[in-house]
C-alpha cells in the first residue's frame, strides 16, 4: 500500500486565521477562469457572450488587437466600513480578465457590444482578407 503525502499547511494557516480573528478570511476571487463565456461562429463573424452577474457596464473594458480579444472587469466592494463589517463573502471583487485568441483577424472597427441582465454580448466581424491577385508584367 502506497502512502500519499498530504500538505496540511494551508489548512492549518486557514484555521489559525479563523481562530485568531474570530471570523472567516476574505477571499479574493480574481482567477481568470471566473469569467464564463460562450463563443459561436458564423461565416463572417463571431458571437461572444460573457456572464457577468452583478457587474455594472461601467466596470467592463473591452480591447481588441489583431486576433486577440481582452475583456476586463474591475469590481469594487460597495459597503460602509464605518458602520458595516463583512462576516463572510463569496462574491468576487477586484480585477479579472479573459483573453480569447481567434483563428482569424478581427475587424476591430466594426465590433459591437451590448450589455443586458448581466450578460455582455459581442459581435466580432472577421477581417476580410484580400484575395490573391495575379499581376502581369508589362
Amino acid at each position: 500500500m502506497s502512502q500519499q503525502n498530504f500538505n496540511i499547511t494551508p489548512f492549518v494557516n486557514f484555521l489559525d486565521q479563523v481562530l485568531s480573528s474570530g471570523k472567516l478570511p476574505q477571499q479574493n476571487f480574481t482567477k481568470i477562469k471566473d469569467i464564463k463565456f460562450e463563443v459561436k461562429e458564423k461565416d463572417n463573424q463571431y458571437l461572444v457572450h460573457f456572464d457577468l452577474p452583478g457587474v455594472k457596464k461601467e466596470e467592463v473594458s473591452i480591447e481588441v488587437e489583431d486576433n486577440v480579444l481582452k475583456v476586463s472587469v474591475e469590481r469594487k466592494q460597495d459597503f460602509d466600513e464605518q458602520n458595516e463589517k463583512i462576516i463572510h463573502s463569496e462574491r468576487y471583487y477586484g480585477k479579472m480578465e479573459r483573453l480569447l485568441r481567434f483563428n482569424e483577424f478581427l475587424d476591430s472597427e466594426n465590433i459591437s457590444a451590448s450589455y443586458k441582465d448581466g450578460v455582455l454580448n459581442l459581435i466580432l466581424p472577421k477581417k476580410v482578407q484580400s484575395k490573391s491577385k495575379k499581376i502581369s508584367v508589362d
